[in-house]
């Protein structure tokens, strides 16, 4: 065999091996991209959780204002009324 066989020959093995070696890394790097898609799914999901829990907290948050609101409003009728019938008893027993 002519050296320029062998040449030939460790051309097409190192090309061969290059070809190989360029398929696994661009196999190392779709997967990289995809767990990479993967993770920015995850955090846009807990983003949005995230942003969906404080919407509905503040939405409840207000709920229970108006409602302590309505309460005080309740309350302060109802002393009212009392203080009136004290009056009245008052005026009764004098």
């Amino acid at each position: 065999m002519s050296l320029n066989c062998f040449s030939a020959r460790g051309a097409v093995e190192t090309e061969s091996e290059l070809e190989a070696a360029s398929k696994l890394v661009e196999r190392a790097f779709n997967r990289i991209q995809k767990s990479e898609s993967k993770r920015d799914r995850v955090r846009e999901a807990i983003k949005d959780t995230r942003a969906g829990k404080t919407q509905e907290m503040e939405s409840h948050l207000q709920w229970l204002m108006q409602q302590k609101s309505r309460l005080e409003r309740e309350l302060n009728a109802v002393d009212k009324q009392l203080e009136e019938k004290r009056m009245r008893l008052k005026e009764r027993t004098v």
